[in-house]
């Protein structure tokens, strides 16, 4: 998609009534990767106030990483649309004939595997940011550590809405050996992330008991 349409060229209250309007995108894959942008935004705030106390080179490289893992992260926004465009362009392909029904059918499985890996893709690199905040998590003031715990739980709540999508296109694939590898990429991603969630959780949680 070109930057002229991107989404994230659309002021928010675009986006919401975008959301609630009767088109089917931007959907659930797009407002994921936008709720986790947000929730690695929080989190880059937190280090960006509290190096301002505690500055290191650490710190800074952490923190342009962590920038540069957001950058990425939008990216797939767009991408969902995308993909969904494909998937729906190969399903209103002509089936009058068998060869027309080969093409059709080539073009919806090919057209199905993008639009599973795509979300396979933003939920590891929102586990990646989850991982990032982690190493984040030490440096940050007492003062902000709320919104580094407010950043990790909207990158959680992400990976888990994200990854419905590869769940739904998966009865679109018939290549079942496919099916169980992406099954299996997105049981590690989905358990990965919740290991990093529930220790930034704690640490998070505890810092506020001190």
């Amino acid at each position: 998609m070109d930057k002229m349409n991107s989404l994230l060229n659309n002021s928010l209250s675009k986006l919401i009534n975008d959301v609630a309007s009767d088109s089917p995108t931007p959907g659930g894959g797009s407002v994921s990767v936008v709720s986790a942008a947000l929730g690695l935004s929080l989190v880059i705030m937190a280090a960006e106030i509290s190096k301002k106390n505690n500055s290191s080179m650490d710190l800074e490289n952490l923190i342009l990483e962590t920038k540069s893992a957001s950058e990425s992260l939008l990216g797939f926004a767009d991408k969902d649309i995308e993909v969904f465009n494909q998937y729906m362009f190969a399903l209103k392909l002509p089936k009058h004939n068998d060869e027309e029904k080969q093409v059709r059918n080539e073009a919806i499985q090919a057209a199905a595997k993008m639009a599973t890996e795509s979300p396979l893709k933003a939920a590891a690199e929102i586990v990646k940011s989850m991982k990032l905040t982690k190493r984040l998590l030490p440096f940050i003031k007492k003062d902000v550590v709320s919104d580094i715990g407010a950043g990790i739980a909207l990158l959680n709540a992400s990976l888990n809405a994200v990854l419905l999508n590869v769940d739904i296109n998966l009865s679109s694939i018939r290549d079942s050996l496919l099916k169980t590898t992406f099954k299996s990429k997105k049981i590690a991603l989905l358990n990965t992330g919740a290991d990093v969630y529930a220790l930034v959780w704690d640490e998070v949680t505890n810092m506020f008991a001190v």
